[in-house]
């Protein structure tokens, strides 16, 4: 046994040294570790190759001047780049930006950027391959008007072909086809609730299920007439055309049925006022709606339009804001000149009475007048104004114009 001394800082130095070493001597030449990089191997896969670390892998491919890729599996972006391929998967397939971006790996707003970078026409959303075809009776306007013209509504329409509300309704825009009011194809335009309702019987029988009638027009409902049926504790309303429970009938609702507010509530027998919602729904917008009226910077706002109206500011704005010919602009600056005019008239009038009713009592000038019946009798404005017949802001007003102060209320001379 020899009796040299073990010293482990050496041993460590020593290891480090060989590592060093051997990842020199492996990896001599960079030419077969650059042209496996930019095949498309990976960092880590060249690491466990030539038996070295990742960092080592990385600085000599940086030395080689290689640019670098991003982290993760290789992508296809580079397709992105590619007009050629672009034009002919989405424009000649039909392919979706959304198809393509699944497979490219990456998202479907890269695509769209890349498409209007190329110059390519995006379609409209929706616009892309269908799960189904659209009927072929939709490309004959021929047939949709005649359907259309002999009563059929579009809810029947729609049965008929096996597609939506909305896609009747989107024909018929499209074919220039005026849409008839809707609920009733009669001069009348709502017919009486008790008229609307069907019977039980055979007609009855050939409805839905759970349709409680049809109206004149053969749209059939599910909730009573003339009123909005609350379900779920007051937090849904069931739709009268499907029956169905939403906490608001929205406009998009109500237009997949190819039907308005308007239209809905006057074919169900509903106010024109009716809020379409649950009353929870409608005690939020009203707690909001307080809410919002209730903060500071809301009556700040306020405060200053009402001030820019009372000050001709506003109006002042409005004429800036319209064109100087506009038969609109016209109108506004000759109600302005009326109103002016009116106002002067109504004010030289005023005048006049009033010194003819101080000439009638004896006396030459308005301020001869208020001295003495105001300093020397000690009468009140209240019997002076019965005399002059005027208000009681005249009154005062000429008392401050005749520099007589006046008496605290009750008062005595």
């Amino acid at each position: 046994m020899s009796g040299e001394v073990e010293d482990p800082q050496a041993d460590l130095a020593l290891v480090s040294a060989g590592h060093r070493l051997r990842n020199h001597l492996i990896v001599v030449d960079d030419t077969d570790l650059v042209a496996a990089y930019q095949a498309g191997a990976s960092a880590r896969e060249l690491a466990d190759q030539f038996g070295v670390s990742t960092k080592t892998v990385l600085n000599r491919l940086a030395r080689a001047g290689v640019d670098r890729r991003r982290r993760g599996a290789p992508q296809l972006l580079t397709r992105l780049d590619d007009r050629s391929w672009l034009a002919a998967q989405y424009g000649h397939a039909h392919r979706s930006a959304a198809e393509l971006a699944a497979e490219l790996g990456c998202s479907e707003t890269s695509v769209l950027e890349a498409l209007h970078r190329h110059g390519i026409t995006v379609r409209r959303r929706g616009g892309g391959n269908r799960l189904a075809p659209m009927p072929a009776q939709f490309r004959d306007p021929t047939w949709l008007r005649e359907r259309y013209d002999a009563g059929a509504s579009i809810r029947s329409i729609a049965a008929e072909v096996g597609v939506s509300g909305s896609a009747v309704a989107k024909a018929l825009r499209r074919a220039d086809i005026p849409r008839r009011p809707v609920g009733n194809t009669r001069p009348q335009r709502v017919a009486p609730l008790e008229a609307r309702v069907t019977p039980s019987g055979s007609r009855r029988s050939r409805l839905r299920s759970g349709a409680l009638g049809v109206l004149a027009d053969g749209t059939e409902y599910f909730v009573a007439l003339g009123q909005l049926e609350v379900v779920d504790g007051g937090t849904r309303v069931l739709c009268h055309l499907c029956g169905q429970p939403f906490r608001l009938l929205s406009t998009t609702h109500l237009r997949g049925h190819g039907w308005t507010p308007a239209q809905y509530r006057e074919a169900f027998g509903l106010n024109r006022g009716a809020p379409l919602c649950a009353p929870s729904v409608s005690e939020q917008r009203r707690v909001a709606g307080y809410e919002r009226y209730a903060d500071p910077r809301v009556r700040a706002g306020l405060a200053i339009g009402q001030q820019m109206v009372r000050s001709g500011e506003a109006l002042r704005l409005a004429h800036v804001a319209m064109p100087p010919g506009t038969a609109r602009m016209q109108r506004r600056l000759r109600a302005l000149d009326v109103t002016q005019d009116s106002r002067q008239y109504r004010h030289d009038e005023a005048l006049r009475r009033r010194g003819e009713r101080v000439r009638e009592l004896g006396f030459d000038t308005e301020r001869a007048y208020v001295r003495d019946r105001y300093v020397r009798r000690g009468w009140g404005i209240a019997r002076i104004k019965a005399e002059l017949r005027v208000g009681s802001g005249v009154v005062e007003h000429l008392l401050d114009a005749a520099r007589i102060p006046r008496r605290p209320p009750g008062g005595s001379r």
